[in-house]
């Protein structure tokens, strides 16, 4: 376990922070990480089910020369008491930063510390929502008020106070709440200063159920201090060897790095698509889009990190902030049973479903927002959030979740589950694979001291996994590991054709699902392997052996369209199909040809090499069933990887690595 620290500035004592995952049992329950730093804090975020540690906000101070970069080795110790007194809001007693947008109004941070924000008359007053954490070398604190009584604006300031004396502050304007009357669009400008100097003044169009972060520059909070920050970067095998994020193959061109946006102004778009749910391969599609996998498998480069914190402040021009104005966080499923999100083109939220008692959110007015499509949903600020542990990022990835939920029809959803069907309602099978990864990301980034928020989590994640568990392992259902499509892509030929790419998506996120190791209820967990297992077919039998009549060709695994049964009404809801008894059979059906071996055989079709074509597609599907011991799946990727043309893979994936997943043994 280790960090790097990085000196952009002047030769002195840098204070720095940043967030860090740990792996399951490395930092056992009663133990602390601990370095050879002189200030140093760890502050606990969560732990895994068996109580060691998963996530912390790392702090400290460390003397660098000027330029210098110094990796900092963590050992384990016995947990003790923290020496020194915890840094309270009286730090911030000669500290002052304002957030107005005009013609609103603004917000003096110094007139919310102190006080803590309650519910009065079915609203949050003004002040300290929470204390993230606390410590003697840096404690954090969450405020909000409305903008002069707006009933929709409202200033946030996300603040750290480090020993020193030097301070960072994250703020930002929000226009988000769930169900207040009249959210519409707000034309403003808006201003951040710090002690009088200002620091950002532009004028925007704030659309509903969006927030904007007030920075401009840097990807990184205001700073202030009298001797500059070190930046945090991580060891990324070890990070990726927590199972938090997938592993991907090291190592990306120069020119990869450079392409990725790395500055960020209010409202920016940076590779985020202009219309979200357009078809065809997109940067930010996949269980994490292209900056944050270009961190992973650059060896942390510090260009890389600040493309992933630029990203994740860009991510909250997307309208997915539906805020309970109850109860200060996101929604919480079990209170809503029948509420459906607002439809229409100033929602902006595509194939939004319908609620049987006609309950639903406010329907917005003004300028429209982006459009957020879960079919084509990317990951936003989870893994800005496990770099830096700023809290705004968490909330961005909870509040996703939450819309895969709100957007659903309550009669989908059933009710308060949370249920989310592949083949109905909002949904397609893209749809719920990148709505299954959003929920398991955002129950790994709540922290502990929010277990209602987590609860909520759980249980829709628990709820989905009774689901589909219940429909394709419990009931038995097509015996190759496909779920019920969304459609038939040639209804009228006799055979159910399937886009089995989508599968690999849905697939691929119940492997991740799996993979972070979830503080799930012990029958839950059997039902995830049970089901896991059954889904894991679908891509290991499309790697089977050359010549055998009964099985799949594995140099055709990757095809864009599938035929999955003998009959364009094949039935998936009782299981009954008719289904094809083998793959050898779904091979002649869909190339229309006998699986005949051959010495020039080699990976084929579907723009193979290049690493975003469906070949792409399959690797998170296959990686996770090898990770997850799936029958045959380790033999089955042998075959490909040895392949005498797979190394043109590789070596596009050096350009595009979003789908270049590996096991984490390396191999």
């Amino acid at each position: 376990m280790a960090v790097t620290l990085t000196n952009r500035g002047s030769a002195g004592l840098k204070a720095f922070s940043g967030g860090q995952a740990f792996r399951a049992g490395d930092v056992p329950a009663g133990k602390i990480p601990t370095s050879d730093l002189v200030d140093f804090q760890v502050s606990v975020l969560n732990r895994w089910p068996d109580g060691s540690l998963r996530f912390a906000l790392l702090s400290g101070r460390a003397l660098l020369a000027a330029g210098e970069t110094k990796r900092v080795t963590l050992s384990v110790a016995n947990a003790s008491a923290s020496a020194g007194a915890l840094l309270t809001e009286n730090a911030l007693a000669q500290f002052d930063a304002q957030l107005s947008f005009a013609p609103f109004g603004s917000v003096s941070l110094r007139t919310l510390v102190g006080t803590a924000s309650s519910l009065q008359n079915g609203r949050y007053t003004a002040g300290r929502v929470r204390q993230l954490f606390s410590g003697p070398s840096l404690s954090s604190w969450l405020y909000f008020s409305p903008i002069g009584g707006h009933a929709h604006l409202s200033a946030w300031f996300e603040v750290r106070v480090h020993a020193g004396g030097d301070i960072e502050i994250l703020p930002w304007l929000e226009n988000g709440w769930l169900d207040v009357p009249g959210p519409s669009s707000f034309d403003g400008t808006l201003s951040f200063s710090i002690n009088g100097v200002q620091q950002l003044s532009q004028a925007l169009t704030v659309p509903n159920h969006t927030r904007v972060a007030a920075i401009n520059g840097a990807p990184l909070p205001y700073r202030v201090s009298s001797t500059g920050f070190a930046e945090m970067t991580h060891d990324v095998a070890y990070l990726q060897s927590t199972r938090l994020v997938p592993s991907y193959f090291s190592g990306v061109n120069n020119a990869t790095i450079e392409r990725q946006p790395r500055t960020f102004q209010p409202q920016a778009l940076l590779s985020f698509p202009v219309g979200m749910g357009s078809g065809g391969y997109s940067p930010t599609i996949g269980l994490l889009p292209e900056w944050d996998v270009v961190y992973l498998a650059s060896n942390g480069d510090l260009r890389a990190r600040d493309a992933v914190l630029a990203h994740g402040l860009a991510a909250a021009r997307y309208p997915v902030i539906y805020r309970d104005q109850r109860t200060n966080k996101p929604l919480a499923f079990s209170s809503y049973p029948d509420l459906v999100v607002a439809g229409g083109e100033t929602s902006a939220i595509a194939s939004a479903g319908a609620s049987s008692k006609y309950l639903y959110t406010p329907t917005p007015t003004g300028v429209a927002p982006p459009v957020w499509a879960t079919s084509h949903a990317p990951s936003i600020g989870y893994l800005a959030y496990l770099l830096s542990g700023w809290n705004f990022y968490a909330q961005q990835v909870q509040h996703a979740a939450a819309l895969t939920f709100l957007k659903q029809g309550n009669l989908t959803r059933m009710g308060t589950l949370g249920v989310l069907p592949p083949n109905i309602g909002a949904n397609t099978t893209r749809g719920a694979a990148w709505s299954i990864r959003t929920l398991a990301q955002a129950a790994v980034a709540t922290p502990d001291a929010e277990p209602d928020v987590q609860r909520e989590l759980l249980n829709m994640i628990s709820n989905n996994i009774n689901y589909y568990h219940a429909n394709y392992v419990a009931m038995p259902n097509n015996p190759q590991g496909i779920c019920a499509p969304y459609t038939d892509y040639n209804a009228n030929s006799g055979k159910y054709e399937h886009a089995i790419w989508m599968e690999d998506f849905l697939t691929g996120a119940f492997g991740y699902l799996k993979a972070v190791g979830l503080p799930l209820a012990a029958d839950v967990k059997k039902k995830l392997d049970e089901f896991f297992a059954w889904k894991a077919q679908s891509v290991v039998g499309r790697l089977g052996v050359p010549g055998d009549s009964k099985s799949y060709h594995y140099c055709d695994a990757a095809q864009f369209l599938m035929m999955l049964a003998p009959s364009d009404s094949a039935d998936w809801v009782t299981g009954k199909g008719p289904w094809y008894s083998d793959w050898g059979q779904i091979y002649v059906a869909t190339l229309g040809k006998a699986n005949v071996a051959a010495a020039s055989d080699q990976l084929r079709g579907s723009y193979f090499p290049t690493a975003t074509s469906y070949w792409g597609n399959m690797q998170p599907a296959l990686v996770y069933a090898v990770e997850h011991g799936a029958i045959g799946a380790a033999d089955g990727r042998r075959r490909m990887v040895t392949a005498p043309n797979w190394q043109g893979f590789i070596n596009d994936a050096k350009d595009n690595p979003v789908w270049a997943l590996r096991p984490w043994s390396g191999a």
